[in-house]
């Protein structure tokens, strides 16, 4: 191996690869809390639960795609003068 993490990976590549039929699975749990112009206080939740299958894993699903759509977003030059927050929905 030619470096220490090229050492440390193969040590651990074993270890860390799925058993036959394991899956990834992706968790998330987001809690928003905001004030009206009233005063009053506010709180949404949500979660989202991905598990992966033969096609794609979690990870993948979950931070792959969206980055990819991005991408292509970029390079189509959809994104040219975006601010904030853009909806994938919005450049496809």
């Amino acid at each position: 191996h030619n470096s220490p993490i090229a050492a440390l990976s193969a040590l651990l590549e074993p270890k860390l690869c799925y058993k036959e039929g394991e899956r990834d699975m992706c968790l998330m749990y987001t809690r928003i809390e905001t004030e009206t112009s009233d005063g009053k206080m506010r709180r949404y939740s949500s979660t989202l639960t991905v598990t992966g299958d033969d096609e794609y894993s979690a990870m993948g699903r979950c931070v792959g795609l969206p980055v990819g759509i991005a991408t292509q977003a970029v390079l189509d030059g959809k994104l040219k003068n975006s601010t904030g927050i853009v909806l994938s929905t919005d450049t496809i």
